[in-house]
């Protein structure tokens, strides 16, 4: 499922409102921009379960470190009683100039942890210039297991956030 730009303008939004919501081996699930606009948001909210494995998230512009274009990335709200991440990846992780967007994560047990094929990651970084974005998750529990790993840092120097 995705929602992409070519050349100018915004990348569109995906919102999804289910009963349960599953990405499975690998499924990808994305906006993108290409040019010159802003990465689309991704929201995703389920009455009961929201289960990412092996699978992708992402809403990551492809413009290249280097090209003198801040273009920033979408936003990733997730939403139900229990969330899992097993092996999969959620990123607003940007490559360019631009700032990361944020994952919010809103749960009662929010769950992240490798796979056989994967480490399970939330990644709100910046490989340029961009500050890295924001990763809240608001939960009662939040166990972390088999490499179950949370990113949110730049590497040049802009702020880093968590």
């Amino acid at each position: 499922l995705a929602a992409r730009t070519v050349c100018f303008g915004n990348s569109g939004n995906i919102r999804i409102a289910a009963d349960q919501a599953s990405l499975t081996n690998p499924s990808q699930m994305t906006t993108r921009t290409s040019g010159l606009g802003r990465g689309g948001n991704i929201a995703v909210a389920a009455r009961h379960t929201i289960s990412v494995v092996d699978s992708f998230i992402s809403t990551i512009p492809n413009v290249q470190p280097g090209a003198g274009i801040p273009v920033p990335s979408g936003h990733v709200i997730l939403q139900a009683p229990t969330i899992e991440v097993f092996g999969g990846q959620i990123s607003t992780h940007n490559f360019g100039q631009g700032d990361a967007g944020d994952i919010f994560i809103h749960a009662d047990t929010f769950r992240l942890g490798g796979s056989e094929n994967q480490v399970g990651i939330l990644d709100a970084s910046t490989g340029s210039t961009g500050s890295a974005g924001s990763i809240t998750i608001n939960a009662n529990s939040v166990p972390l297991a088999d490499g179950g790993k949370l990113t949110s840092s730049t590497l040049d120097t802009a702020s880093g956030a968590a």
